[in-house]
């Protein structure tokens, strides 16, 4: 009998949803679906023939995914576009009313070039970050949020949506600064959270930002045509592991300039404000 997920871990982007994805895998009772990312809920900002995401709709075909768990407590899958998707939220409810949700929040600023940097780094943008802030800014004013480096960070409308359609019991909200300063007391608020055993987990380097070796790695990383013959020729594991040799590691990872964190931080300032009030703390962002 198929198994529908009951974890989601919707977001935000590039906030360390990897990291949690990772280490709820290590739990005995605890399966993650083998796809990190299937998109299924993700119908509003992710079209159905992105050749990137490459999103799941097929019921039967999403469901393969959980198909080789065995009595593991909680089934769980990770999509960050969950998040920021209008509509996902409401789906999740629809399909699996019982279903536990993670968030977990970033500083904006800093989520938003880290989301600029993994596109950068795929060929999708090709402007400097003090440019392709107002490029995102113009798309968001015409409701085009596929892509946008800036439009993940507006938290407030997006947990509000959460807030409203999942109860306490269902949701837990997670901050990164919260996260990385004490991961074990963390940890053990989510298998709590989860009503599972607390459990020894082995922290690792992971969504580690690896820069194209040349320009030209870039052009070909975000070349559809070449990416889409890849897909037919090699498997995910294969690709993942051609694209980690093609990053230069150790590379110094760039800083976001004192410039343009002032011009971010205005931007999300008042969405911080709004945040801080809906969560009832202090973030210390901005």
């Amino acid at each position: 009998m198929s198994r529908w997920p009951n974890l989601f871990i919707v977001g935000a982007p590039k906030a360390g949803t990897h990291s949690l994805y990772e280490l709820l895998k290590q739990h005995p009772s605890v399966y993650m679906s083998p796809r990190k990312e299937p998109y299924f809920f993700c119908r509003d900002i992710i079209a159905d023939d992105d050749e990137f995401c490459n999103p799941i709709r097929d019921e039967k075909e999403y469901l393969k995914l959980f198909e080789d768990s065995k009595d593991e407590e909680i089934l769980g899958e990770a999509t960050v576009s969950y998040l920021a998707d209008p509509n996902a939220a409401k789906r999740i409810k629809e399909k699996i009313p019982h279903a536990k949700i993670l968030i977990i929040l970033r500083n904006p600023a800093d989520r938003a070039f880290s989301q600029y940097l993994g596109l950068l780094n795929h060929g999708f943008v090709k402007s400097p970050f003090s440019k392709a802030i107002e490029e995102d800014l113009e798309r968001i004013k015409k409701n085009q949020v596929s892509w946008n480096i800036l439009f993940g960070g507006f938290y407030f409308e997006q947990i509000s949506r959460y807030m409203k359609i999942f109860n306490d019991q269902q949701l837990k909200i997670i901050i990164l600064d919260d996260f990385k300063k004490e991961p074990k007391k963390i940890m053990d608020e989510i298998t709590k959270f989860l009503s599972i055993k607390k459990f020894d987990f082995v922290m690792g380097r992971f969504g580690e930002y690896k820069p194209p070796r040349r320009k030209i790695i870039t052009s070909v990383i975000g070349n559809k045509i070449i990416t889409n013959v890849g897909k037919q020729i090699f498997s995910k594991k294969i690709r993942k592991s051609i694209f980690q040799n093609l990053a230069l590691k150790g590379k110094e990872k760039p800083i976001m300039s004192i410039k343009d964190r002032e011009k971010v931080n205005k931007i999300y300032k008042e969405d911080i404000e709004k945040t801080e009030n809906l969560l009832s703390r202090k973030l210390f962002w901005g």
